[in-house]
């Protein structure tokens, strides 16, 4: 005998990593057998967020444990992405010193989380995957009581650390940034911060660098800012 099916289902509600909150007035076509269940998820929202697309795949179901797989692109206001990714579940903007109250812009965004059916799972056996394109970014006193605004950057991110470069303004000034984070234990730093621009007299006043007048005018300037763990220089 074999058992399988495929099913389709309207305006469902879909818990994909507890307690974060679940996917909601979901459309999805499925298909099972006795060793895996997979369904294509065509629409969903969370809150602000809609899913434009997604795969929820769970294997081994004729063996004792299970693996589940689900993932998807997603699109979204700035500011739910940031309070998404702050949830207690996750803690990252938290972690990035950002509030997503203070941010602006839209982010297109593909993730993926792969962990095993446990029902006392643990964050440490999440395997997480984001991948993003912010464009029109804002940040209000992103660093040092500056302002981010017009930026188009790219994200990505594990639990192991994240990666956001591209151009912005950085209090008005045009930069290219390179922001890379270590989340895990015995990292080399903790935080490192990049950016690369030319920058003008009255814009090194204004954080307090004022050159004048041993000299004036706009210079290619490159500004490094490095984060280490306790303990260690």
């Amino acid at each position: 005998e074999e058992l399988g099916g495929t099913f389709k289902a309207r305006d469902l509600t879909v818990h994909y990593l507890r307690p974060m909150p679940p996917i909601e007035h979901g459309a999805a076509t499925a298909t099972f057998d006795a060793k895996q269940f997979a369904a294509k998820i065509e629409a969903g929202d969370i809150g602000k967020i809609k899913i434009r697309q997604g795969d929820l795949l769970i294997t081994g179901l004729d063996q004792e444990d299970q693996l589940i797989s689900v993932g998807g692109d997603i699109a979204s206001p700035m500011r739910d992405a940031l309070a998404l990714l702050d949830h207690e579940r996750l803690g990252y903007t938290a972690k990035l010193g950002l509030k997503p109250g203070d941010a602006s812009g839209n982010v297109a965004t593909h993730v993926q989380f792969d962990f095993p059916a446990e029902k006392d799972l643990t964050f440490d056996k999440v395997a997480i995957g984001v991948t993003a394109t912010m464009k029109d970014v804002g940040l209000q006193k992103a660093m040092f009581e500056q302002d981010v605004t017009e930026g188009n950057l790219e994200l990505a991110l594990t639990q192991n650390g994240m990666r956001i470069s591209g151009p912005l303004k950085f209090g008005g000034i045009p930069l290219d940034l390179q922001w890379l984070e270590n989340f895990y234990d015995g990292a080399p730093f903790e935080q490192q911060i990049r950016a690369v621009g030319n920058v003008n007299a009255q814009q090194r006043a204004a954080f307090g660098y004022d050159t004048r007048p041993f000299f004036d005018g706009p210079s290619l300037t490159h500004l490094a800012y490095i984060s280490y763990p306790v303990g260690r220089r």
